[in-house]
């Protein structure tokens, strides 16, 4: 695997609160939201468009919990989390774009779908999305793009400390390998 550098930039030097992330040289930016921090994040220009985000918190048995979904405007949608009472319990909004702002709206389509089939195969996370779009809804010629955008989503998502996206191996499989 090429050697890639990650940039990581603290709005507030608290590694708690919202951060972006994105790789030095590709289009791929992720950003993270606290709950706590919703409200001071309103002010950033980039919650203005496309989006595929992660809700992502524990529940009372510990287990990991995640619902997946895209925004055409991100900081509409997350703030309809945000004041819906009957979904005050996402801790973290994991959200993933492209730097220039190209992702159209079929894009995010099929990201959604793409990230909820991957991650319920996964089965790290219990994912509560029941909402499935169809591949047509994407011109073919984007379809690689996306794909390598999952990847990077994937790399970046793995380093940040959520392995919501990496396949469980067993021991078994680990000592095959040698």
């Amino acid at each position: 695997m090429t050697p890639r550098t990650i940039i990581t930039y603290l709005a507030d030097w608290n590694p708690a609160w919202i951060k972006t992330v994105e790789f030095s040289n590709r289009l791929i930016k992720w950003l993270s939201i606290p709950r706590k921090d919703f409200k001071e994040s309103l002010n950033r220009d980039e919650l203005k468009y496309s989006w595929i985000y992660m809700l992502l918190w524990t529940d009372e048995n510990n287990n990991d919990i995640a619902y997946i979904w895209q925004a055409t405007i991100l900081w509409k949608r997350l703030n309809d989390h945000y004041k819906d009472t009957s979904k005050d319990f996402w801790i973290n909004a994991v959200c993933f774009t492209y730097k220039d702002w190209s992702l159209t709206e079929s894009d995010i389509n099929f990201l959604e779908k793409e990230l909820i089939w991957e991650a319920k195969n996964i089965w790290r996370y219990n994912i509560i999305n029941w909402n499935w779009w169809n591949n047509w809804l994407i011109q073919e010629h984007r379809i690689p793009d996306m794909n390598e955008f999952i990847e990077d989503l994937k790399i970046l998502i793995l380093n940040l400390w959520y392995p919501i996206l990496k396949e469980i191996i067993s021991q078994k499989e680990l000592e095959n390998e040698e």
